[in-house]
């Protein structure tokens, strides 16, 4: 199952854009999400496999806050929440099949833009991402398309 792809330009804000995903990362058994982000915006991501590290989608300063998303025994990712904003990705929170969250990242300076909810029934596991890089505002290098990958299993109800 795919959704997506999302951007600001198929959400409707902005008619014109690229919004066709140019990388692919996955598919596998996802275990954490490394979520690079700074008062802005989201910086980076990288999905961390049961066995293979992701490509780092974005770009990753030394400065920018790294945090680690893993969810808790037993639960799997089932989606993201997403807002863009300027273009890019400006705030994202990963959905947990316990139905708790990560708690969003990014956009703490309130940037408007549309926002989704790209989650699915805990039967589905988040398992890769289809991505575009391109530029933020200030140039720098940043998320702005995302297509997310699911795999269904029995096993994970």
């Amino acid at each position: 199952l795919t959704l997506g792809p999302f951007s600001q330009a198929t959400l409707g804000r902005d008619g014109e854009g690229d919004y066709a995903p140019t990388a692919a990362d996955g598919p596998g058994e996802l275990r954490s999400v490394l979520v690079c982000s700074n008062p802005n915006f989201i910086e980076a991501l990288q999905f961390q496999y049961s066995d293979h590290d992701g490509v780092v989608v974005g770009s990753a300063p030394r400065w920018a806050v790294v945090r680690q998303v893993v969810p808790r025994p037993g639960e799997h990712f089932t989606g993201l929440k997403m807002r863009f904003a300027n273009g890019i990705l400006a705030w994202a929170e990963l959905c947990m099949s316990g139905g708790t969250t990560s708690g969003g990242f990014g956009n703490r300076t309130g940037w408007v833009g549309p926002q989704v909810d790209a989650e699915v029934h805990p039967s589905y596991a988040l398992a890769g991402c289809n991505f575009r890089v391109g530029r933020g505002p200030s140039e720098v290098p940043a998320i702005t398309v995302l297509e997310l990958v699911f795999r269904y299993s029995d096993n994970l109800l």
